[in-house]
């Protein structure tokens, strides 16, 4: 009987997961804008693309963000707090408030497939 309960709470645990990380798929509509975009009928396609890569590591948490994209395009991650005010269920405290000083953000592509591809600069020697 014991073991039946385990499982239980063990299948609980995993729908809840499952509806809590749904509910963070569904806000991200609203967390990117995209600007100055060269080719506007691939606008759905980037979009699509950017929402299913995990952006959040560069996402702040009170400013906006805009990333350049080798397409043609700039994406705005809006910010951790403005998202919250919209109705997004993000904790806005594992956010950072700014990058390090040092950091350069990387120039995006997107693959045919719609895989995203960071190249980043190289600093220093």
């Amino acid at each position: 009987m014991k073991n039946v309960y385990s499982i239980l709470i063990f299948v609980i645990a995993l729908l809840v997961t499952a509806v809590s990380t749904h509910a963070q798929t569904q806000a991200a509509s609203n967390s990117i804008i995209i600007k100055n975009n060269q080719h506007p009928e691939q606008e759905a396609f980037y979009k699509g693309a950017i929402l299913r890569a995990n952006m959040e590591a560069y996402r702040l948490k009170s400013t906006n963000v805009t990333i350049t994209f080798a397409e043609g395009f700039e994406c705005e991650l809006v910010a951790a707090s403005t998202l919250v005010q919209l109705g997004s269920p993000i904790d806005v405290d594992s956010y950072q408030n700014s990058f390090s000083t040092n950091f350069i953000l990387p120039v995006f592509s997107i693959t045919a497939d719609g895989y995203l591809i960071a190249t980043y600069q190289k600093t220093g020697k």
